[in-house]
């Protein structure tokens, strides 16, 4: 499970944002449900006390390159003093999934704009795929995302499996 929060956005300054545009892509290989929350901050004398949820929404996100790996809520009424978003996220995909929140003024200008990521986002080796080919005494490296062969690489005499070992940095 991920959790992806903006945080209070404070809205008392001009230009203010009046609504939001949240956008979740699911960049890996496994599918993810997604929670979208935006809450509203109540004040209560010197600091805030409580939120209020006003937007909530869940979706089911399928893995990147299929229809339905990316989903987004337009016009999210954001027309409050102290707002926020936050993405939970949950299923074997769920660290994969990148989240955008875009701030809008009243004319549709991007005033401000969040991008938030999950931890596996950026580990591109979880998308290569190793076959090793007996007759050629190779292997081949493919990219699963686009099902292609970006390197093939010496193998010695005739392999006929693969072995592989992670390797854990602390």
């Amino acid at each position: 499970m991920a959790v992806f929060d903006t945080g209070p956005i404070d809205n008392r300054d001009a230009p203010r944002t009046t609504q939001l545009t949240i956008r979740l892509f699911n960049t890996g290989r496994m599918p993810a449900i997604a929670g979208v929350e935006a809450y509203h901050i109540n004040p209560t004398g010197d600091g805030f006390a409580s939120e209020t949820l006003y937007v909530v929404e869940l979706v089911s996100l399928n893995p990147f390159g299929t229809p339905g790996s990316s989903f987004t809520v337009d016009n999210v009424f954001a027309v409050l003093d102290v707002f926020g978003v936050r993405v939970i996220t949950s299923g074997l995909g769920a660290n994969d999934i990148a989240v955008t929140i875009l701030e809008k003024g009243s004319d549709g200008q991007i005033i401000d704009k969040h991008v938030m990521e999950g931890e596996l986002t950026q580990i591109e080796e979880l998308l290569f795929a190793y076959v090793s080919n007996f007759i050629s005494s190779t292997v081949s490296v493919i990219n699963t995302a686009s099902n292609t062969v970006i390197a093939t690489l010496p193998a010695g005499a005739f392999p006929i499996g693969i072995a592989i070992t992670p390797i854990l940095l602390f």
